[in-house]
């Protein structure tokens, strides 16, 4: 049993990257230029979002599997990696669960309440904790995770990189606020890395274990 939810993890990790392009595939060009609150009354959120939600739900589960299918090689800090970017995965999750279907509303019919939350003032000290520690722990984690993966040697080398990178990226992106359609494609980046670990690490899991034949007894 436990191996076919690790089996299923290392899948989630495939399915959600495959949904990050085709979100990415829709946002880039619609939402390239676009500020956030003109995105949110585009016709083509709706459905973007919550597709961007659902890989969000799958990364949450193929994290730990992805872990676990590494086993002791990827070592202390490897596993807090993940789970700091487990961590910060479910502050986002409900920062684009809201992002899905309340403040389009408010983007649309109610600007002033919209303004409150997302205008040039600083917004409350609670809301801005969490939307860092989501940030900063998804992406920071997932360097954590890839340079341990690396140092591990139990995946691409490239694999390791790429989510390395597309998690520095991420936290630049942050940083310097451009706009989602290029954090979209950034997005994409770690997760191209963690498909390829998944892949490999599958593969790994189906090779046949050697069966050892015994000797036929030499003793009359």
């Amino acid at each position: 049993m436990a191996h076919t939810r690790s089996t299923r993890g290392l899948r989630a990790a495939q399915v959600a990257a495959g949904l990050m392009i085709a979100v990415a595939v829709v946002e880039a060009p619609v939402y390239g230029g676009a500020e956030l609150q003109q995105a949110m009354t585009h016709p083509l959120w709706l459905p973007a979002t919550p597709a961007a939600l659902a890989a969000l739900g799958l990364l949450m589960w193929a994290l730990p599997a992805l872990a676990d299918a590494q086993g002791s090689a990827l070592g202390r800090w490897g596993r807090r990696g993940a789970a700091a970017a487990v961590v910060g995965l479910f502050l986002n999750s409900g920062l684009l669960y809201t992002h899905t279907f309340v403040t389009p509303v408010l983007a649309a019919d109610h600007p002033s309440a919209y303004a409150a939350f997302y205008g040039p003032d600083i917004p409350p000290v609670g809301l801005l904790v969490a939307f860092l520690l989501g940030r900063v722990g998804q992406h920071a984690g997932l360097v954590v995770f890839g340079v341990a993966s690396w140092r591990a040697g139990t995946v691409p080398r490239a694999a390791a990189v790429l989510v390395v990178l597309g998690g520095a990226l991420g936290l630049l992106t942050f940083a310097a606020g451009l706009s989602i359609g290029v954090a979209g494609v950034i997005n994409v980046v770690p997760l191209v890395g963690l498909a390829m670990m998944a892949s490999a690490l599958r593969r790994q899991d189906e090779v046949p274990a050697a069966v050892t034949v015994p000797r036929p007894s030499t003793v009359s």
